[in-house]
């Protein structure tokens, strides 16, 4: 849900050309990047404001004991970083 609402996001409000996904795994976490090349924003503001969607995001991913960093600044575009724990596997 969270790289769903995340691109949708930036489909809607980025006013780029490109996303970029890049996941990763290790041992323990997930590791997931959107970025796109959009319009970006003041993050500081954003957290004033508490948009539907980012506040969504962090209550997903704090859900699952993991992390969301939003980076952005005004013309450089977004990405959004979210690592989260790899849950271990229950013994049969």
């Amino acid at each position: 849900r969270v790289a769903q609402e995340s691109l949708w996001n930036a489909i809607r409000h980025s006013g780029g050309s490109k996303i970029t996904i890049e996941l990763k795994s290790d041992a323990e976490f997930v590791y997931m990047d959107i970025s796109d090349d959009g319009k970006g924003f003041e993050p500081s503001t954003v957290q004033k404001t508490r948009r539907l969607g980012l506040a969504s995001m962090s209550e997903r991913i704090r859900l699952v004991s993991g992390t969301i960093r939003t980076l952005s600044a005004p013309g450089q575009g977004v990405t959004i970083s979210v690592v989260a724990p790899i849950p271990e596997a229950s013994s049969p």
